[in-house]
C-alpha cells in the first residue's frame, strides 16, 4: 500500500524528508483535481492532506471518495500547537478516524 501526501510547498518538504510521495498543490481546487486522479488510479491506499486543503475540496470529489474503496483519506492540521489536555475538545481529532473508520464511536478510558 502506498502513502502519499498531498499539501502546500512548505509542509510537502517535510513529508519528503520523511520518505512520503508528495503532490504539491496551491488551493483546495488542485488538492481536488489530485484527489480525482488518485481515486480513478487506485494506487495509493492512504493519501494525507492538510485539513486546510482538505475543508475546501469539491463536494463531488468528497462523494466519491467515500462511495470508493479507498484510498483512506487522513485529515491533518498544518499548523501545530501545543496545548493543555483539559483544553482539548471532546471529541478530538483521533476519535473522528477512529469513527470513520469503524462506523461507530468508541469511548476509551484510561
Amino acid at each position: 500500500m502506498k502513502v502519499l501526501a498531498i499539501s502546500e510547498k512548505e509542509l510537502a518538504r517535510g513529508f519528503a524528508l520523511a520518505g512520503i510521495e508528495t503532490w504539491t498543490v496551491s488551493d483546495a481546487k488542485q488538492a481536488s483535481e489530485a484527489l480525482a486522479k488518485i481515486i480513478s488510479g487506485g494506487e495509493y491506499g492512504i493519501v494525507i492532506i492538510d485539513e486546510k486543503l482538505s475543508s475546501g475540496l469539491d463536494k463531488q470529489v468528497t462523494i466519491a471518495l467515500s462511495r470508493s474503496n479507498g484510498p483512506m483519506l487522513v485529515s491533518i492540521p498544518a499548523e501545530l500547537r501545543w496545548c493543555d489536555t483539559e483544553k482539548l475538545p471532546h471529541d478530538d481529532y483521533v476519535a473522528r478516524l477512529i469513527r470513520r473508520a469503524i462506523g461507530y464511536q468508541l469511548n476509551i478510558k484510561l
